[in-house]
């Protein structure tokens, strides 16, 4: 006779919680884990691509809904020296791309002669921040970014918790509701970092990375995901591999692997690391371009004769208090434990609720065998940035590596692998709940309590962000002294570089006024040796600087020469009756060009030794480093194409199989030791 499930009581769990444990063990409801080496076809029928469709529309629903204070805000600003930093960036390359149909490799609006395209935080290579400020223009266009990640995010979670975690669709739309309504990226957005919001991209690639054996289109999504996090994300793709390798390796050791893989052969899943190696190389060649200009921009600043490639001991171990966890803090934060939900005191506020974690906990006690690997990324990541707060510090040992040792906030960028651990984990814990209810209307009717009481919280707290985000709006300049003096430069005095006013001496409220802003807030300072025309006061005056000796200037005479300007080429109207030295305001690079004479530095400014007899000079701008990620870009893609041809023309399959691969280890183990 089959033994039938006891229901035990409230009291009697509460009391006896390893009682419990041992008779939930027993129960082959709560065993059946499914083999993961074969992926069961639910794609039957209409049933399914209905469902599907109807969850998704409505998790896309879900977060216009719950910004929608933001969409409505129109052209209003978040009051962020961060946020008008971004405004100015985006502002910058709409104009450019409008105006002069190009894409501006520096610029002289900032900075004193600012090269864009060795900027990590510069936007040139991203086709969906192109698209969407010259649609939308430069304000709306990162509000939609922030939007579009958060949906993008959701609806990932959905299919990868659906598809190779094999879960019901009610708790993968749990679990992606969960995602989407977070409050991470709604705060960071509030605090004018857009470009964070890539880490919202790491589901979609961990869903195509596993699907990657079954064709070749999720491993090309999958490098088009790295290659568009890597174009402006800054630390995004390198937190992200991190992730996906540990979650990779954790997969190829673990008995019924993290995910669904039909393709697995050996006792040793080598197949997803391989992938995601082959991934990451093929980035790195895809993105030579923007590689190389970095490389330049942080190593020499001055050409790439100078480019230092170790990067290290340039910053001291100092990690932000305020931008680091606790174990008190996760907890406050997660639960909103004191009541405070304040997110401009808590820039990086992780809030989960009680449902979401009771499941997630409920997930990790009773379904370890298929969790266990999000727990230990997770418990890692949350460990990373914690920084020095942690009993053992693993962010100082990881601080000491090239690029890591600029990070001085590890949260913000190790936080959101712990949120997608936390919702796929809370996955498994409701599946168990709704697996262990038999009657589907009881099933429906609880699903969709706990969904309402776990979503309501969060969309409350994300509606109160989004309402709270955007609601500055500019106020006008001062007029200058002299109208229509063309174009000059100004610099602050005696105000800090990351001002949020006043409004005279940001960048993107000069670039309006098509001014110059010498010492702009960035988040790679650049040195700068332009002189401005104006000082601006703490008061919005302006001061006139006395040292100003024009824009273009005959160095022996001193007189000033008219020129225009554009980001990448200079023209100056010049009548030369003997042989002098022309003088730009703008910060010397080894990367001008020109044929009117020999470019070279005056006290750190561009000059142009000009022979007799010209009318005019002009420069150009094109960067090197550019060029020479072109080309090994351009070499490196067809490498690749030639390798992948001769491996399926004259490779065995046989060969790259993971049993081949551990019958090679071992023989060379044996091979190794006596």
């Amino acid at each position: 006779m089959k033994e039938r499930w006891r229901d035990p009581g409230l009291l009697e769990v509460g009391l006896a919680p390893f009682w419990a444990w041992a008779r939930i063990r027993q129960s082959p409801r709560f065993l059946a884990v499914p083999d993961m080496t074969t992926r069961p076809d639910p794609r039957d029928g209409l049933r399914f691509e209905a469902l599907g469709t109807v969850l998704n529309s409505t998790l896309v629903v879900l977060v216009i809904l719950a910004t929608l204070p933001v969409i409505l805000s129109g052209d209003l600003l978040a009051n962020n020296n961060d946020f008008f930093q971004f405004v100015s960036r985006h502002e910058l390359l709409r104009r450019e791309i409008v105006e002069h149909w190009s894409i501006p490799h520096r610029t002289h609006f900032y900075g004193g002669g600012f090269p864009l395209v060795g900027d990590p935080e510069d936007a040139g290579f991203n086709p969906l921040v192109i698209g969407l400020t010259l649609a939308l223009g430069s304000v709306s266009g990162i509000k939609w970014f922030g939007i579009l990640a958060m949906v993008v995010g959701a609806m990932s979670v959905f299919a990868l918790v659906r598809g190779p975690l094999l879960l019901p669709a009610v708790p993968a739309f749990g679990a992606a509701a969960f995602y989407g309504l977070s409050t991470w990226l709604p705060v960071r957005m509030e605090d004018g970092n857009p470009n964070e919001a890539y880490a919202y991209l790491l589901p979609a690639c961990l869903l195509f990375l596993a699907r990657a054996p079954e064709g070749r289109r999720f491993l090309v999504a999958l490098i088009l995901l790295f290659a568009l996090t890597l174009s402006n994300g800054k630390f995004t793709l390198i937190v992200n591999a991190m992730v996906l390798s540990m979650l990779c390796t954790l997969h190829a050791v673990s008995r019924h692997g993290v995910w669904c893989d039909p393709n697995r052969s050996g006792l040793i899943a080598w197949n997803p690391l391989k992938y995601l190696l082959l991934a990451l190389i093929a980035t790195a060649v895809l993105m030579a371009p923007r590689i190389m200009p970095t490389l330049e921009f942080f190593g020499g600043m001055s050409g790439m004769s100078n480019m230092n490639l170790t990067l290290n001991d340039t910053r001291r171990y100092e990690p932000v208090g305020s931008m680091t966890y606790s174990v008190g803090r996760y907890l406050n934060q997660a639960l909103d434990w004191k009541g405070d939900f304040n997110a401009s005191r808590t820039p990086l506020w992780l809030y989960f609720g009680w449902i979401p974690l009771l499941l997630a906990l409920s997930g990790a006690l009773f379904a370890w065998r298929r969790t266990w690997p999000w727990v230990v990324v997770a418990g890692l990541c949350a460990w990373v940035s914690m920084a020095d707060r942690a009993p053992v510090d693993l962010f100082f040992w990881l601080h000491k590596l090239p690029l890591f040792n600029t990070v001085s906030r590890p949260g913000k960028y190790f936080a959101p692998p712990v949120l997608l651990c936390v919702v796929v984990v809370a996955a498994f814990g409701m599946d168990l709940l709704l697996r262990r209810i038999r009657s589907r209307r009881m099933q429906a009717g609880v699903g969709a309590m706990v969904l309402v009481l776990g979503i309501v919280p969060m969309f409350h707290r994300v509606w109160s962000v989004s309402a709270h985000s955007y609601t500055f709006e500019m106020p006008a300049p001062r007029p200058w002294p002299v109208a229509g003096e063309g174009y000059f430069q100004v610099r602050s005095r005696d105000l800090p570089i990351w001002r949020a006013g006043p409004p005279e001496s940001l960048a993107h409220v000069n670039l309006a006024r098509g001014i110059g802003t010498i010492d702009w807030y960035t988040g790679v300072h650049y040195p700068a040796h332009a002189v401005p025309k104006y000082f601006v006061e703490r008061d919005g005056s302006y001061t006139r600087n006395l040292s100003y000796r024009g824009e273009c200037f005959w160095l022996e005479t001193g007189e000033v020469l008219p020129c225009s300007f554009s980001s990448n080429r200079i023209v100056v109207k010049a009548s030369t009756p003997q042989a002098r030295t022309l003088v730009v305001n703008q910060n010397f690079h080894a990367d001008w060009r020109s044929r009117d004479g020999k470019v070279m530095a005056h006290e750190g400014l561009l000059a142009l030794r000009v022979p007799a007899g010209g009318e005019s000079v002009e420069l150009t701008y094109r960067s090197s480093a550019l060029n020479a990620g072109i080309w090994i870009s351009a070499f490196g893609l067809i490498a690749m194409l030639a390798l992948g041809y001769l491996r399926r023309r004259f490779v065995p399959r046989w060969t790259t199989s993971e049993y081949a691969i551990e019958r090679g280890a071992a023989r060379a183990i044996g091979w190794i030791l006596p």
